[in-house]
């Protein structure tokens, strides 16, 4: 994505999670998945990107990601349509950010997490 191709960003998220199921790992999944809703809003895709975003944060939660399912809920909250499932999704992502920057030992740390654009993105 970060190279403006967002076509190539599907193939390498579908192979990878094609892999990560394969192996019977799963560990990769949630960030394939996010990879390719991230490459399905580059395209304006936006039903896709809503769907690949809600399957990797239902596959961030299977792994016990708060990480990853933070940032799932963070982008599905972008691309939701029903403003109150767009509020669900922030509100649940909040919390989840809440919870990371109290486990966050180091104050400067823990101020660089909160004020980061993807964890601000979860407030506005």
């Amino acid at each position: 994505l970060a190279r403006g191709s967002a076509a190539q960003a599907l193939a390498i998220a579908a192979e990878a999670a094609g892999k990560d199921l394969d192996n019977g790992v799963g560990q990769l999944l949630p960030e394939a998945l996010l990879l390719k809703g991230r490459a399905h809003r580059a395209n304006g895709e936006a039903a896709e990107a809503r769907e690949s975003f809600g399957a990797a944060r239902l596959a961030a939660e299977a792994v016990g990601s708060r990480w990853l399912t933070w940032q799932s809920l963070a982008a599905l909250a972008q691309v939701e349509s029903d403003p109150q499932q767009a509020a669900a999704c922030r509100s649940q992502g909040q919390g989840l950010v809440q919870f990371i920057a109290d486990h966050i030992g180091e104050n400067e740390l823990r101020e660089a997490f909160l004020m980061s654009p993807a964890a601000r993105a979860l407030t506005t």
